[in-house]
């Protein structure tokens, strides 16, 4: 039978929901949001269960969202996500706070071999033996009035949350290791995280991997131009500047505006409002001499002996997976290790819980191959 919901569209029904959860210990909570036709998300509901409540706030209807927001950063009141990042870049992005602190489920299936990156739906069927309808999957959040079949589809994804939050917190308190996932959930709440990265802004644009040095670092500091611009007009990238865009220009740079005008996958109109800015990128990066492009684009190749490192390392990691009963990529990724034998330390494995199952271990492994 479906459980009843509440919504609440209103600063005094919305004041009254968070008085009482601001009570409680936890409750789970997600959102659904819009970015189609936008750079930034657009907050759309927020759905909030408790173990004696369901509710979904419609922040489209409620001018003040004071006391939300103070309720998601009340420190003694635990919030309970699934695959928490985009939901905490929208909360960001719309109510300039991150959540804390976090119980995130999928951190928390990882750790209780309950499957690596798992899905909700697919998390609920394991636990919980429902299957989750798909009914609603292409729904315009943004549209009012939400039907009653839309509403109850939001508020089925915090009625499952709130019963699979209990079961894994007495599975990892029985393993000691709620605090490994309260650990690596706060890390989820770290403003630095939803800002843009260079190195991830070069990873989107497809196809660029192979490309020789020089045009991969065209590639980058276009991709970074792109970002910057459907940012401030919170467009979609591909809307400001195609992969395909992105990739003729470094393949084939064009030595004036005329030529640029004439590349197929720049329509016209992007050519005559950014073809100088475009064409500035494209000559700087031009210019630059080897060195620069180097630092631009970071090609550390490992050595034989580094890559034996990273053998030795994999094989240790799996070694302590096997015995603590934990994926090795949960403890490191292949990337991770690399950055470790080519002396940075500043990742994951070096830090918290991971540094003590495993990361003292591979330390005392480096060691013994330098000395030998």
């Amino acid at each position: 039978m479906d459980e009843a919901f509440t919504l609440i569209d209103s600063k005094d029904t919305l004041d009254q929901l968070c008085a009482r959860l601001g009570a409680k210990s936890w409750f789970a909570i997600d959102t659904e949001f819009l970015r189609e036709k936008t750079y930034h998300p657009r907050l759309c509901l927020v759905q909030v269960a408790s173990d004696d409540e369901i509710a979904c706030i419609d922040p489209l209807a409620i001018d003040d969202l004071g006391s939300l927001k103070r309720l998601l950063t009340d420190p003694n009141v635990i919030k309970v996500f699934h695959s928490a990042s985009q939901d905490m870049e929208t909360l960001l992005h719309d109510l300039e706070v991150l959540p804390t602190p976090l119980f995130d489920t999928q951190i928390a299936a990882g750790l209780l071999g309950q499957g690596d990156q798992t899905g909700y739906a697919a998390l609920v069927e394991k636990l919980l033996d429902v299957k989750l309808p798909k009914t609603q999957t292409r729904t315009d959040w943004s549209h009012r009035p939400l039907s009653a079949d839309q509403l109850r589809y939001a508020a089925d994804d915090v009625v499952y949350l709130r019963q699979i939050y209990p079961l894994q917190a007495e599975l990892l308190r029985e393993r000691d290791r709620l605090e490994w996932v309260l650990e690596d959930s706060a890390a989820l709440a770290v403003e630095e995280k939803y800002q843009p990265q260079a190195s991830a802004v070069l990873r989107r644009v497809r196809g660029q991997h192979q490309l020789p040095l020089r045009q991969r670092a065209i590639v980058r500091e276009l991709a970074l131009w792109r970002e910057q611009q459907a940012a401030r007009r919170n467009l979609p990238r591909k809307w400001v500047l195609s992969d395909n865009a992105i990739l003729d220009l470094a393949q084939n740079p064009p030595a004036s505006l005329e030529q640029l005008s004439s590349i197929d996958t720049i329509p016209a109109k992007t050519a005559s409002r950014h073809g100088k800015a475009l064409m500035e990128i494209v000559e700087r990066v031009q210019s630059l001499d080897d060195d620069a492009i180097s630092r631009l684009v970071p090609q550390k190749k490992l050595t034989p002996q580094e890559t034996a490192k990273v053998k030795a390392i994999q094989k240790k990691l799996a070694e302590i997976g096997e015995r603590e009963d934990i994926n090795p990529s949960l403890l490191a990724s292949r990337k991770d290790i690399e950055h470790l034998v080519q002396l940075d330390d500043d990742i994951p494995l070096m830090r918290g819980w991971r540094q003590e199952i495993a990361g003292e271990a591979v330390r005392q492994l480096l060691r013994e191959m330098q000395s030998n």
